[in-house]
């Protein structure tokens, strides 16, 4: 059951992927759903179980359509000088302050 949710997951993906601008802000809301969804998974499931990889293997599929969609995870202040911790990081529109850009 869990490969072919995650297979659904990839198709609409690339669904997204081919949306018009003018839909790019409710997209991108599906997309960061989505790849919460994956982080869930992805974090919660035993690492022996394939489907964990699987599903990080997905969510990181969906971080790069983020990124082409103009998003980024955190701000540096977010991480700090040294680049550690992300306990405030959230996606967001990338801006100049953005931190990581899939």
């Amino acid at each position: 059951m869990r490969t072919w949710h995650l297979l659904f997951i990839s198709v609409a993906l690339t669904l997204v992927a081919v949306t018009t601008a003018t839909a790019q802000t409710s997209v991108s809301q599906d997309v960061l759903s989505i790849r919460a969804d994956l982080d869930e998974m992805c974090r919660g499931w035993s690492g022996d179980d394939p489907h964990t990889d699987e599903a990080c293997s997905v969510r990181l599929k969906a971080e790069k359509l983020l990124g082409k969609l103009g998003y980024c995870y955190g701000t540096k202040s977010d991480f700090g000088p040294n680049g550690r911790g992300r306990a405030g990081a959230t996606w967001h529109k990338c801006t100049a302050q953005s931190y990581y850009r899939p």
